[in-house]
């Protein structure tokens, strides 16, 4: 070995030292891969989350929609069958208090002391 020359056993112990750099280097830059890796999997899971909320969103108010409208053609059907129902009974008393009056006119013609 030259004056001023590493040995070889030097140049071993320094190209082991960088290579154990090296090595930790790479440890690192696998770590900040994975962790960039991480990232992007919850970006795009993020982003799927929020696709399927607009869908979702967009169903459901087409359901409610759809609800909406069943709701308003039942109201109308109960309240014509309650309109229906309203004139029946009225239909039906007017008929009732005709045939109570033409029992109450037949009565008193027909009662003792009643003009014949």
């Amino acid at each position: 070995v030259a004056d001023g020359q590493p040995s070889a056993l030097q140049v071993l112990r320094q190209t082991v030292s960088r290579v154990d750099a090296l090595g930790e280097a790479v440890n690192r830059l696998c770590d900040h891969m994975e962790t960039l890796r991480v990232k992007e999997v919850a970006a795009i899971a993020e982003e799927r989350v929020s696709q399927m909320e607009v869908r979702l969103s967009q169903t459901q108010a087409v359901h409610l929609q759809e609800v909406q409208v069943r709701m308003t053609a039942a109201q109308q059907q109960l309240a014509a069958r309650l309109q229906s129902l309203e004139t029946a009974v009225q239909q039906e008393q007017q008929s009732s208090l005709k045939a109570l009056q033409a029992i109450l006119q037949s009565s008193t013609t027909t009662a003792p002391g009643g003009s014949a």
